[in-house]
């Protein structure tokens, strides 16, 4: 297998591949600001904090 350099240019993806890669990135970024959103929001009470069901300490 060739090295290649992280530096080269990488090589253009066909349109269609590039816009999916696109909107996954889109649906990927939208689905982590709603679910910060959405935890931000969230009125913890002590025994329902995220960390408590793994068992992390306080």
């Amino acid at each position: 297998m060739r090295y290649q350099s992280i530096f080269a240019q990488p090589r253009r993806l066909p349109e269609a591949d590039r816009q999916q890669r696109r909107h996954a990135l889109v649906r990927l970024s939208l689905a982590v600001a709603y679910n910060s959103w959405r935890l931000s929001r969230h009125d913890w009470s002590d025994s329902q904090a995220p960390g408590d069901a793994l068992g992390a300490a306080p």
